[in-house]
């Protein structure tokens, strides 16, 4: 009992670095820059 409930934490923390590894492996997307101008920049009340 004690053996399966250590294979289950064990199976459970390999699966989460697996998990941790495939996000960490997609690349980073900036947001696409947009034009911004005094008036678009007052409508947001600064």
């Amino acid at each position: 009992m004690i053996q399966e409930s250590v294979e289950a934490a064990i199976r459970a923390e390999r699966e989460m670095v697996q998990k941790e590894a495939n996000r960490a492996e997609r690349p980073n997307i900036a947001p696409v820059a947009r034009e911004c101008t005094f008036a678009d920049f007052m409508k947001c009340s600064p």
